[in-house]
């Protein structure tokens, strides 16, 4: 059996090579065809489920299909059961549906991101991984092991989330409208929340958890922090802003699990600067890290003294020392589109892992990954392990 774009679909008998039917199965293009016993199964392009009985005779202009099951998304793939009962579908919105034929159903067994996913945190404590997709109102958590969704964060609909950080029980979002929300993963209840800013409605731009602090940053360049009890999820302190040197518009932000008390961020002119976490908040430690343009920045899950700065396709290591001095310097075939410890994703779908064994070590950007076939926007580091 062959599908069309048109939405026909063709019998044909082989090897006589001769057209047995053929007849219109579906509104849209058809993306796949599922044999099963006695009928047939076409996804279609428009997200409908067409399934054909072929008891007596094949279908003819005008007949009526047995079922028709609505997934709301471009079908991508089917399985069916061979005597013809019940199948699952996969579908351009990342997500995985049991087709139940008998009662006419359609359950979701997997629901992925309806738009691109922008951002991951994850946390080493828990194996939980945090994503926020593109213009969305919700955070999904999912447990890095199997892959199995635990639970969502939904804020309100006009608020979309801009960055998450998760710790044990708890996940910290910024949102659309420049307020930081923790709320509890089990009950999903809002415990605490503070503004990015003195203004209303600047986005939050990134969220790092840093030695009890959650520090953020906004769409103004500003920078606010309060520290948090990472057993409640209740904030223990005022936000305070963040000292800036005159003219400095903070952006990305960074941290690893070697050094809690460390975070590392760039700015909005390309800089990049490192903050140290001490009892009264973040006080800045390095004004200035290297002299080249940064877009991407992050902490080694290796070294503790390591940064990886990042723009274009050119990627430095710089070792944070007084003064802070370039190791090494990398460049790649494709831009580098994410950064997550030694991890680094490109435009090209290639994750890249650089680890650094000695002072003077030359060692080559290693490719850990080639699975994806477009670029990665977004790495999330669990130590040894990641995801992509």
């Amino acid at each position: 059996a062959c599908g069309s774009q048109d939405g026909d679909v063709t019998v044909l008998a082989l090897p006589q090579r001769t057209v047995l039917a053929r007849w219109r199965a579906a509104e849209a293009e058809i993306t796949k065809i599922v044999w099963c016993h006695d009928s047939l199964a076409c996804g279609s392009a428009s997200g409908t489920v067409v399934v054909w009985g072929l008891t007596d005779t094949y279908p003819q202009a005008g007949s009526v299909p047995t079922h028709v099951f609505d997934l709301g998304a471009r079908v991508l793939d089917m399985a069916w059961q061979a005597q013809g009962g019940d199948g699952v579908a996969v579908t351009a919105d990342s997500s995985m549906w049991y087709v139940g034929v008998e009662d006419e159903s359609t359950t979701p067994l997997a629901r992925g991101h309806g738009s691109p996913i922008r951002r991951i945190a994850a946390c080493e404590t828990s194996g939980l991984v945090a994503s926020c997709a593109e213009d969305s109102s919700c955070v999904k958590l999912w447990e890095a092991e199997s892959l199995d969704l635990i639970a969502e964060v939904l804020l309100e609909d006009s608020v979309t989330v801009c960055a998450a950080v998760v710790w044990e029980g708890f996940c910290a979002v910024g949102g659309s409208d420049g307020v930081v929300r923790v709320v509890a993963i089990e009950s999903g209840d809002a415990v605490a929340q503070f503004a990015v800013t003195h203004g209303e409605d600047t986005p939050c731009v990134d969220l790092v958890l840093a030695d009890s602090w959650l520090i953020a940053t906004a769409a103004d360049g500003s920078g606010r922090a309060t520290k948090v009890s990472v057993a409640t999820g209740q904030v223990e302190s005022s936000a305070v802003d963040l000292e800036l040197p005159d003219g400095v518009g903070l952006s990305r932000l960074a941290t690893s699990r070697l050094v809690p008390d460390l975070v590392v961020a760039t700015t909005e002119d390309g800089k990049v600067l490192a903050f140290e976490v001490v009892a009264s908040g973040p006080r800045v430690a390095f004004p200035s890290v290297g002299s080249q343009r940064a877009e991407l920045v992050s902490l080694s899950e290796c070294d503790p003294s390591l940064v990886y700065c990042a723009a274009g396709k050119e990627l430095t290591a710089i070792r944070l020392e007084s003064p802070p001095r370039i190791v090494t310097e990398y460049t790649f075939p494709s831009e580098v589109t994410s950064l997550a410890g030694d991890l680094c994703g490109t435009s090209d779908g290639t994750v890249y892992c650089v680890q650094r064994s000695g002072e003077e070590d030359e060692q080559e950007p290693r490719a850990v990954s080639h699975v994806h076939c477009s670029g990665v926007q977004a790495l999330a580091s669990l130590a040894a392990r990641a995801t992509a």
